[in-house]
């Protein structure tokens, strides 16, 4: 999937930034960057993430190095955009979204190498709710469908083969306002079937956010 869209949005949204608005309909905020550590059963991440609103759109951006530890510690980096779509319904905001990733790992063993590429397109929808002034929870599901190349190189030879498969997602996760510009998150996300190669079905996350 070409990103050419998600660049041009961006140029957009950096040319018309100074013209929007700061919160939701709701008065969530949404401009923000933060540091995410999460822990799951096969995979480790550390990751900055980034979103911005732009009147009811929201435009996001991630870079994330995760350790498989299910095979044998490969690192891998990836990289995301994501477009949403606030709905506001009083103290809460209905979000549907749309999200592009690629990701790359890699692994050296002696005269031995091995690759695999990852491109993940995505769904999702998610309900924001204000609990009062410092704390509101957010619910999601999403859908996600992976497209694998991986290639093993050995002695001069290169064995290829490609896989695709889908994941569903559900995540809960709380945030408290320490302040205007520093808050914490804490997540959870279940795996609903499938899992991908990783099949990591329960993950933890924790988030140290900056507002702007």
């Amino acid at each position: 999937m070409k990103t050419t869209p998600f660049i041009a949005l961006a140029f957009l949204t950096a040319a018309s930034a100074e013209a929007q608005t700061k919160t939701g309909n709701s008065g969530l905020p949404y401009d923000r960057i933060s540091v995410v550590r999460s822990f799951g059963s096969d995979v480790h991440s550390t990751g900055l993430v980034g979103s911005v609103q732009v009147w009811d759109f929201l435009l996001g951006a991630s870079h994330t190095k995760s350790e498989y530890t299910n095979w044998d510690r490969v690192t891998a980096k990836r990289t995301g955009l994501s477009l949403g779509y606030l709905v506001g319904t009083g103290d809460a905001d209905l979000i549907f979204s749309v999200n592009y990733a690629k990701a790359k790992a890699s692994e050296n063993v002696g005269v031995a190498s091995a690759t695999l590429d990852a491109d993940t397109l995505g769904v999702g929808v998610a309900w924001r709710q204000r609990i009062n002034a410092s704390f509101d929870y957010t619910f999601s599901y999403s859908h996600a469908r992976t497209k694998y190349q991986g290639a093993v190189s050995f002695g001069g030879l290169t064995f290829a083969d490609n896989a695709t498969d889908s994941v569903d997602n559900v995540g809960l996760s709380l945030r408290y306002a320490f302040n205007k510009s520093v808050d914490f998150t804490l997540g959870y996300t279940h795996g609903l079937g499938g899992g991908g190669i990783v099949e990591d079905k329960n993950t933890w996350s924790v988030a140290l956010g900056w507002f702007f």
